[in-house]
């Protein structure tokens, strides 16, 4: 399932989707054909699922990567509780380099 938001004057879009919608065909030929040119981030919020619940529970999410093959885009990961370990396993699946890494910790004041 994936959810599209769009701007009434047509400049700013937002598309929401699972890992199981992401590596569908349908997504794949939505994106090359109609948002691949304007795509501008992939973001992944709660991102350390990528790597926790990739393992056993929705395998779908090891291949979110796959939008890394369409296109050269930034990448924002957002997550809470991620260890050093997980942080490592999230760029590994995602084909993000380390050289063009950037990880920014903010601690919220609770």
């Amino acid at each position: 399932t994936f959810i599209l938001f769009s701007h009434n004057k047509g400049c700013a879009t937002v598309l929401i989707a699972s890992p199981e919608a992401i590596i569908t065909r349908h997504w794949k030929a939505v994106l090359d054909n109609t948002y691949r040119e304007r795509l501008c981030m992939v973001a992944y919020d709660e991102a350390h699922c990528i790597s926790v619940w990739g393992l056993d529970f929705r395998e779908k999410y090891l291949k979110v990567g796959v939008l890394q093959s369409i296109t050269e885009c930034p990448v924002l990961t957002l997550t809470a509780t991620a260890t050093t370990e997980i942080k490592n396993d999230i760029a590994r699946t995602l084909g993000l380099r380390s050289e063009k890494l950037n990880v920014i910790y903010v601690l919220p004041n609770r």
